[in-house]
């Protein structure tokens, strides 16, 4: 009678050891997996000392620019007119269906060029109602 017992429990003896077997290959490879984040996010760490290393030794970093560059006049992120467009004699367009300026910001180059220069503010157009000036100066 125990010759016909083994062939009925044996699919049950191998369901069990293939779920026994991807249970510990689960394990694994979580284990793998948590090993690898660790060692990415300390090489991250390591990575970013390094950084911090290389900003405090660096003799060209923003801190010595503003020592050694000339202050601009106006001075860097300062907001002009560059012009007025009025409605009439222009035509009406985008995006502003009246009158409105278009406004530029004063920048500087970093040493040692230290040059100053003016590039489009964003946003770069501001529509005005009929009549109104803009609130910043002239260029």
């Amino acid at each position: 009678m125990a010759a016909f017992a083994i062939p009925i429990i044996w699919p049950a003896v191998i369901a069990a050891a293939e779920a026994a077997a991807a249970i510990a290959i689960s394990v694994a490879g979580a284990i793998v997996i948590t090993e690898t984040i660790e060692a990415v996010d300390d090489a991250l760490q390591e990575r970013e000392r390094e950084k911090v290393r290389e900003k405090s030794t660096d003799k060209s970093s923003t801190q010595d620019c503003s020592r050694k560059c000339p202050p601009c006049a106006p001075p860097a992120g300062t907001i002009c007119v560059e012009r007025i467009d009025y409605v009439p004699p222009s035509r009406p367009h985008a995006p502003c269906p009246g009158d409105h300026a278009h406004l530029v910001q004063r920048n500087q180059a970093p040493y040692p060029d230290c040059r100053c220069f003016w590039n489009k503010a964003r946003p770069d157009v501001l529509c005005l109602e009929p009549g109104e000036q803009p609130p910043y100066p002239r260029k």
